[in-house]
Formats: C-alpha cells, sequence, structure tokens
C-alpha cells in the first residue's frame, strides 16, 4: 500500500513540476511575432495541404473493407 502511495506521489509530483516549467515557458512560447495569420498565404496554403492529405487519408481507410469486398482478389489472397 505505501509503494503504491509513493508512486502515485511521485506521478503526482512530476505532473506538477511539468505543469510548472511549462507554465514559465509559455508566455515565451505562445508570444505573438507580428505575423498576421488571415493575410499569410503560406498558412493558407499549410492548411489547404493538411486538410487534403487528412481527406485522403479518412476515404482511403473508409474504402479498403469495400474494396476488398468487390475486388476480384487472386485465390491466395481469399480467407473465405
Amino acid at each position: 500500500m505505501k509503494e503504491k502511495l509513493f508512486r502515485f506521489g511521485v506521478r503526482v509530483s512530476a505532473l506538477l513540476a511539468t505543469l510548472g516549467i511549462f507554465s514559465m515557458l509559455a508566455p515565451r512560447v505562445f508570444a505573438g511575432d507580428g505575423i498576421d495569420p488571415l493575410n499569410d498565404p503560406a498558412i493558407g496554403l499549410n492548411v489547404m495541404w493538411m486538410l487534403i492529405a487528412g481527406f485522403l487519408v479518412f476515404f482511403m481507410q473508409a474504402a479498403l473493407p469495400w474494396w476488398r469486398l468487390v475486388s476480384p482478389a487472386p485465390k491466395m489472397w481469399r480467407t473465405r
């Protein structure tokens, strides 16, 4: 029982230390650098290609089970 409490205490103290360090560094990390994200074309392009890539991955994952049902697979691939 004491060992479990000790482990819990270590985890909580590590979490609090991490949060404390983050809260000290966060204002420096997230400080604005003067770039207007609405008028910067590079940000728009980055968001666009990430959305397209995400949609492609999503629809490829959705189509894979369907494709396995309708494709004429070789006999060695068939499990039924």
